[in-house]
């Protein structure tokens, strides 16, 4: 359920910060322990544009795909200490038949052996195509799915770098797992709706793991 200070500032900060040109905004705010959607806002003008981007729109996560990532690396049996080198590299997928061959930011690369801790610090793309191809394509589309992204991550190389797209709100959601300690929860809009005498005519039920 929405708090309305939390809902004020949200609506404060995207006024203020927003610049005057035709970007759009998707934000949301949710408890991770009880995946309640506390702010939300789905565009710049609801009058202009009433498409609510945060539940409605498809957008890349870019490198937030990453963490979901690594924590299948994890489950895998990568550990933070696990090394690839970080270097220009050209992936070849579909049975050789096409190529890929992304850049890491700046053209910065270690040319050297890094970890999977240092990779995630410095958002290495390099690393993060070399784990998902060495896990096979379809670990990240089960993973993203477990926690709780309803498009199908693609099977490609650029996957892992977040090319396949979300809705921001499961995105946003996904993130409880880490902050609660790996429990996945539901985003939830209403609490609770009673009649003006107090009778409750619908409850969420809570959840100990969603599905």
């Amino acid at each position: 359920m929405l708090d309305t200070d939390l809902q004020e500032i949200a609506d404060e900060v995207v006024k203020e910060n927003m610049p005057d040109t035709e970007l759009e905004v998707a934000f949301a705010a949710i408890d991770p322990d009880s995946g309640e959607v506390k702010a939300m806002t789905g565009g710049r003008d609801f009058e202009k544009s009433p498409f609510t981007r945060v539940t409605q729109a498809l957008r890349q996560p870019g490198s937030t795909m990453k963490p979901i990532l690594y924590s299948a690396a994890l489950e895998k049996g990568f550990t933070p200490a696990t090394t690839m080198r970080s270097e220009p590299t050209t992936f070849t997928y579909d049975e050789g038949r096409s190529e890929y061959a992304p850049q890491n930011f700046n053209q910065k690369y270690a040319n050297d052996a890094i970890t999977l801790a240092q990779a995630i610090a410095i958002s290495d793309n390099i690393y993060a195509v070399k784990a998902h191809e060495f896990l096979g394509s379809s670990v990240l589309k089960s993973q993203a799915k477990e926690f709780g992204l309803s498009t199908p991550v693609q099977e490609v190389p650029s996957a892992a770098l977040g090319t396949s797209e979300a809705v921001p709100l499961e995105l946003f959601n996904a993130y409880s797992v880490f902050a609660n300690g790996g429990k996945k929860v539901k985003p939830m809009l209403i609490r609770k709706i009673e009649e003006p005498d107090g009778e409750v005519i619908y409850e969420k039920k809570k959840c100990k793991v969603c599905d």
